[in-house]
């Protein structure tokens, strides 16, 4: 299973589900109509650290990302893991009453949503990771649920159980007291597929197919209550993999132009095409707060890598560049202060085995100088050898908090700033391990717990840096 992700168009959800004797293919298709076109300039070079999330032994595949937390599958153990930036910890989802594999993904805030596989159906389940909690929606004997999508407290899914059969989109409110059932979205005699919601959770995008090879992009926008269908694209032509961050919808197709398959978005609320102009093929693009992220294939590589487009700057970046290694199945996410987060699967194992990835970086448009506003009062002198709670808080330059848990605070030394002369850098007990302020959630800010072990009466600067900020910053504290 999964070895199809290979071969066919790189979605994130094009898996092969087996159901007793049956495949079931989720098909990957869309629909667009140019009208503008937009060349980037040549790509900016990320040399953002690749994080390793998973490359143990067998396929790892299908990665999305929201903030903080990653969610895959994991084919060797059948399972979907969750992985965590902030802590490097990879953990597996329970099997609990799973008689098969658990597949399909996604992920929002502290959520994972999947399709699993019990006894008489393929339902559709919910992971707190909180609370380390399952629960499935709704329920029923021969369900068949699957391709499940998350944003705010929508849930949506594809189910194959209505209608004709061909699959048709649902969506549920996670926030509903008491529950109510999942309710249509669009009941087709078409294949419908692929749904993506964006991370307010009030715009929907899916794939309506009235035929195999002729695929069309639909969307649904919530007002009221209530979703309203329309067609984002419809013409003659094979659009693909529509995604939508709630401003923007994106998708990739072929419409015979020069560049081939390329990437188009337009706004949610309506208006022009734009045509994506780059050599090669381009596919799957995922969207997050204007900025696009998809796989390009530019001759003469064969091989696609990751690269990200900012909409409103014309920025074009590269994350990969690796011969021979197909890195695919992306999906990315823009964390509370700018930077940009990517993961995606590559089949660089031993025997082309696919393995998780990721990386977050600062695009040029997001650089920042951080201000800091002290939660502490640096006059006040602590003893010598106590410890010295050092509470800041990052600000912008009007003073507004811009702390997050994604930003890491970096102590990098202390110095006495009579004669700056270095100090020993060092935390209490293990309070700060590898000097990284601890972000406190109850502060909105952050904590280094500072020895002052061997210190000397007088003013020092403990120095630090912050997130991607070029510049090093200091608090000042006393000792006496």
């Amino acid at each position: 299973m999964f070895k199809a992700e290979r071969t066919h168009k790189m979605n994130r959800h094009n898996v092969f589900v087996a159901i007793a004797t049956l495949i079931l293919l989720v098909v990957i298709v869309a629909a667009a109509a140019a009208q503008q076109q937009v060349v980037p300039p040549s790509p900016i070079i990320v040399n953002s650290p690749i994080i390793t999330i998973n490359n143990s032994s067998g396929d790892q595949t299908l990665p999305h990302v929201s903030n903080d937390l990653a969610a895959y599958t994991d084919v060797a153990d059948g399972r979907i893991h969750y992985y965590r930036f902030s802590t490097g910890v990879d953990s597996v989802i329970p099997a609990g009453t799973a008689v098969g594999p658990d597949t399909l993904s996604d992920v929002n805030s502290n959520h994972v949503c999947f399709s699993r596989q019990e006894a008489t159906a393929f339902e559709i389940s919910m992971f707190d990771t909180t609370t380390s909690s399952i629960t499935e929606i709704d329920p029923h004997f021969n369900d068949l649920r699957l391709s499940c999508a998350l944003g705010g407290n929508t849930l949506v899914f594809v189910d194959f159980g209505t209608g004709a059969g061909a699959g048709d989109i649902f969506s549920y409110d996670l926030a509903a007291n008491p529950p109510v059932p999942p309710q249509p979205v669009s009941l087709s005699s078409h294949q419908e597929g692929n749904p993506n919601v964006s991370h307010n959770g009030n715009a929907i995008v899916w794939e309506n197919c009235p035929t195999a090879s002729n695929c069309d992009v639909l969307k649904a926008v919530r007002s009221g209550g209530a979703w309203t269908v329309s067609p984002v694209v419809n013409t003659a032509f094979n659009e693909e993999n529509p995604d939508t961050d709630g401003t923007w919808i994106a998708y990739d197709t072929n419409r015979g132009g020069p560049t081939g398959q390329d990437i188009f978005y337009q706004p949610v609320a309506g208006g022009l095409e734009t045509n994506l102009l780059i050599p090669g093929t381009q596919v799957n693009p995922s969207l997050s707060k204007g900025f696009i992220g998809f796989e390009s294939t530019v001759p003469p590589s064969t091989s696609p890598d990751i690269f990200v487009y900012d909409i409103a700057n014309n920025d074009l970046y590269q994350l990969t560049s690796t011969q021979g290694v197909n890195e695919q199945l992306n999906d990315i996410s823009v964390l509370d202060n700018g930077d940009v987060r990517v993961v995606w699967a590559a089949d660089d194992g031993p025997l082309n085995e696919l393995n998780v990835y990721g990386t977050t970086f600062t695009p040029i448009s997001h650089q920042i100088s951080y201000q800091i506003c002290p939660l502490y009062d640096s006059n006040v002198a602590k003893k010598s050898g106590s410890a010295y709670p050092i509470r800041i808080q990052l600000c912008d330059s009007a003073g507004n908090n811009m702390s997050s848990a994604s930003i890491v605070v970096h102590a990098v030394s202390v110095t006495k700033t009579s004669t700056n002369t270095p100090m020993e850098l060092d935390d209490t007990g293990n309070a700060n391990p590898d000097f990284d302020f601890r972000y406190d959630s109850t502060l909105d800010g952050y904590v280094f717990n500072l020895s002052t072990k061997g210190y000397t009466t007088g003013t020092y600067n403990l120095n630090f840096t912050a997130g991607a900020d070029p510049n090093e910053h200091s608090a000042g504290f006393a000792v006496k």
